[in-house]
């Protein structure tokens, strides 16, 4: 192989390959953003009623409420594990914040707000 195609191969390859690694960072980004949009939209207040799991949810739970079926996916990650039947969630429309009420031990109600922040690749792992 002459020295020209090893120097082509040497710039080309490592070349191709980060361009193939950014077009993917950024369509991964792409669908971040979006699910974040589609999460600050979403609307939903009451008592969940019944708490379930679709096949191949990878973990996130589906809550009904108010006779409507809401996934609980990656921007209510903090709750999904722990939500119960008879808790009060909420969440208004263009608001980055959900909050979840519970009646405690004492008859007394325990409540906790959430706020989610835009996702992005680079805060993974941290």
């Amino acid at each position: 192989m002459s020295n020209r195609k090893k120097i082509y191969l040497s710039i080309g390859i490592p070349l191709i390959v980060t361009l193939f690694i950014s077009i993917m960072m950024a369509l991964v980004q792409k669908n971040f953003n979006e699910g974040f949009d589609r999460y600050i939209k979403q609307s939903f207040c009451g008592v969940v009623e019944k708490v379930y799991y679709q096949e191949h949810s990878r973990g996130f739970p589906n809550v009904v409420v108010n006779d409507t079926s809401i996934y609980l996916g990656v921007h209510f990650i903090r709750i999904s594990g722990n939500i119960q039947i008879g808790d009060s969630i909420c969440k208004k429309p263009g608001s980055n914040k959900h909050s979840v009420c519970r009646l405690g031990k004492n008859m007394n109600w325990q409540c906790k707000e959430y706020v989610e922040t835009k996702p992005s690749i680079f805060d993974w792992g941290k």
